[in-house]
């Protein structure tokens, strides 16, 4: 099975309390919309701005020779977020393919 192609997304109990729904569906759509082969581990750098009320966000993958998957990087700006919370925690978000499902942890949770 590949990578990323079912809906069963999951997420810890600290991501849901924390990250704003629209984020995570703003990070859903962005690995359904990889045109590039997909590892089974996606990587998002958080980099909240306060002041502006903006988050970047930069999503990541690394390189896997054994399976041809190739290193990946593209940057994005979400506006008007509301919530911070996250920050206590962590400033990325781990995503995980099992095959069956998606989910979605902070690095301290694994």
């Amino acid at each position: 099975m590949e990578n990323f192609k079912t809906t069963n997304w999951l997420m810890t109990r600290t991501i849901k309390e924390t990250i704003d729904e629209e984020v995570i569906f703003f990070l859903i759509n962005k690995i359904y919309a990889l045109k590039e082969k997909v590892d089974y581990f996606q990587i998002f750098d958080l980099i909240p701005d306060k002041k502006n009320s903006t988050l970047k966000i930069i999503h990541r993958q690394e390189s896997d020779e054994l399976t041809g998957v190739k290193e990946f990087k593209k940057e994005y700006i979400i506006k008007n977020i509301k919530n911070f919370d996250f920050q206590q925690y962590d400033d990325k978000i781990f995503c995980i393919c099992d095959g069956p499902h998606q989910t979605f942890v902070f690095p301290a949770e694994r």
